[in-house]
């Protein structure tokens, strides 16, 4: 409530000091301070929507490395960019962490109903797109697979000794056959080549300790007609046992031409009698597997 005229009078006289006075009717002031709150919220809610455009503005040129130009729109500036993000979505795995941040720099926040459209449109594109890569990366895994497969029968097949009498040109094609049918039954398990049954299970060699086949007894028993004699190492009637030379503990064993690998080598030890966990078989096998690559 507003004082009287003598009231305001004798405020003025009571200044000590030479200052300057608005003088209001009471109405005149309410109007004042009416306008003066207008124009005050007005001016921090224009520069809080300019703190948000900013914000959109920068989140923007983190994610996509563009900066928005001076005198464009920022709603503008955010289509542009997703309509040039849109058409570059067969890009998959480079635009598969913009995707991601542009979705967090979007979360809680109100854009425009069309702003949110055109990333709802954008995001199905990358998940279209990104369904035909995974389709095409396992696709190139299984033939990365098929190809190793092929290269390790294709070496043991050159290991082979077959008949001399049999005509090159009908070799060549029957072991072609027995390659393509191998290729079909095998996998690669812990970086090794081993191969199924009819059933999907491990197919064990018999003759060799119930251990898996090698690309090799594969093949020599796909092209069991056609292989010739080999040189192979009598195996000692009994197991192996450990002696000491020079202080060593050794196990005196003599290893076939078919022994080319540390796999191979596994296998042989084991169809003498030694079981794996034993001394023996890791005595012989540490002093033999040194020189011998991995298949």
């Amino acid at each position: 409530m507003g004082i009287d005229k003598e009231a305001a009078l004798n405020k003025i006289n009571e200044a000590k000091e030479d200052v300057s006075f608005e003088v209001f009717t009471e109405p005149e002031h309410k109007e004042y301070l009416d306008n003066y709150a207008k124009a005050e919220v007005e001016n921090r809610i224009g520069a809080e929507i300019s703190k948000v455009h900013s914000q959109y503005d920068a989140d923007i040129e983190s994610i996509l490395g563009v900066r928005k130009a001076g005198d464009q729109k920022t709603y503008d500036f955010l289509k542009e960019q997703l309509t040039s993000l849109k058409a570059a979505t067969g890009q998959t795995d480079r635009f598969k962490t913009k995707v991601s941040e542009l979705e967090e720099a979007l979360k809680n926040k109100s854009g425009d109903e069309q702003l949110k459209k055109d990333y709802n449109s954008l995001k199905e594109l990358y998940n279209e797109d990104k369904a035909k890569w995974d389709t095409k990366t396992q696709e190139f895994i299984t033939s990365q697979e098929l190809m190793k497969i092929e290269i390790q029968l294709d070496n043991a097949a050159q290991r082979l000794k077959f008949k001399e009498e049999i005509p090159a040109t009908v070799r060549e094609v029957m072991i072609k056959n027995a390659v393509d049918k191998l290729v079909k039954q095998g996998k690669i398990a812990e970086n090794q080549l081993i191969f199924t049954d009819s059933e999907g299970k491990t197919a064990l060699n018999k003759e060799n300790n119930l251990n898996p086949y090698t690309a090799e007894e594969m093949l020599t028993r796909e092209l069991k007609d056609i292989i010739g004699e080999s040189k192979t190492i009598t195996k000692p009637q009994t197991k192996p046992e450990i002696k000491e030379v020079d202080g060593k503990k050794v196990v005196p064993i003599s290893l076939p031409d078919s022994v080319r690998f540390k796999e191979d080598l596994s296998g042989y030890l084991m169809s003498l009698g030694l079981d794996r966990n034993s001394e023996e078989y890791k005595i012989a096998y540490a002093e033999y597997s040194d020189k011998l690559p991995h298949k």
